[in-house]
């Protein structure tokens, strides 16, 4: 869904540490929801070829130590826009790296053991970000204080709990994770500073920007979606249902699959969407993923998109000076890479 992480939160999240500017190519925050359920098969494809050849490029290196060895105190980054400036010191990034680094199991799983050489580099981009988001949000009248930030949380979590699996309760251990490492709930603040960023930014689009907004439940068999759709229609609310019986990776945050062009979605989804009305339970519907029922939520502009450009401009026109020690700021891939 949001242009920030989901579809394979895991895969991305260990890509990103990778060491030099060709492992770490697949910005992180391209990582939003694309949801497998309604993808279309050639896109997945090429998503799994990608997601195969990053990981198997993602090898720490020797040559760069994770940890950054300035004092706590010095200036990792500055970020420099036309009216004021920010700084990210290296405190943040350090406490990103001491925090991911005390869960050796979690280190482990992720990257066969310590953080790779490329972390620090990674978490000092994100820290940007942060900082770049919460600006956004003010200059679009949102307090980013008050943005709930659930959502994020929400997204990562599952991917935690998968990780985890090998725990008594996994839903618990992925909590405690997540609560605990500073570099995940960082993530998880800039999922949900993005998705709030993309809400505020399509509701003053104009009417010839407004896609379908769709949330969808996936199940096995078209009497399993049958019987959701009755209990749907029932009045339990759509995202609580989907949340309880959806097996797609959108079920935990509601069956959200947010707002775009219908030419996203396979032919059978895309053709349902069309003919709905906004607020008709559809289904069941059969997809080569499974059997689904879907609503329109709304027409809405593609806040994702409005979201991402807006960003990408932010970054484009301000001066960003990066502390050698942690890496170099790469202008064309906006992304902090080491030297």
């Amino acid at each position: 869904m949001y242009r920030y992480l989901v579809f394979a939160f895991i895969a991305l999240f260990a890509t990103s540490c990778a060491v030099g500017r060709e492992d770490n190519a697949q910005d992180a925050s391209a990582a939003l929801e694309s949801d497998s359920s309604t993808t279309s098969a050639s896109s997945q494809s090429d998503e799994a070829d990608d997601a195969d050849s990053d990981v198997a490029d993602a090898t720490p290196s020797t040559a760069f130590s994770p940890a950054t060895t300035a004092p706590a105190a010095d200036v990792a980054a500055t970020v420099t826009y036309e009216d004021h400036s920010f700084e990210v010191l290296h405190e943040a990034v350090n406490q990103a790296l001491d925090s991911m680094n005390e869960e050796i199991e979690l280190t482990q799983a992720l990257f066969g053991g310590p953080t790779p050489a490329g972390f620090t580099a990674d978490a000092l981009y994100h820290h940007i970000l942060n900082q770049v988001l919460e600006d956004e949000l003010g200059r679009a009248g949102v307090d980013p204080t008050e943005v709930d930030v659930s959502p994020g949380r929400d997204q990562i979590l599952p991917d935690l709990a998968n990780l985890m699996a090998i725990h008594p309760d996994p839903a618990a251990e992925a909590e405690r994770l997540y609560d605990s490492v500073d570099y995940l709930n960082l993530i998880g603040h800039n999922i949900s500073y993005q998705m709030a960023l993309a809400d505020v930014l399509a509701e003053d689009a104009p009417e010839a920007d407004r896609v379908p907004c769709v949330s969808h439940i996936i199940v096995e068999t078209e009497l399993e979606a049958a019987d959701v759709k009755a209990i749907v229609e029932s009045g339990i609310d759509f995202a609580q249902a989907a949340k309880e019986y959806s097996t797609g990776p959108s079920g935990p945050s509601g069956g959200v699959l947010g707002c775009r062009s219908t030419d996203a979605w396979v032919p059978e989804f895309a053709a349902a969407v069309d003919d709905a009305e906004v607020g008709e339970i559809v289904g069941p519907l059969q997809t080569e993923f499974g059997w689904h029922i879907l609503v329109v939520d709304e027409y809405s502009a593609d806040g994702t998109q409005l979201a991402t450009t807006a960003l990408s401009a932010r970054l484009e026109s301000s001066s960003i000076e990066i502390d050698p020690r942690v890496g170099v700021w790469d202008a064309s891939e906006q992304r902090v890479f080491l030297s």
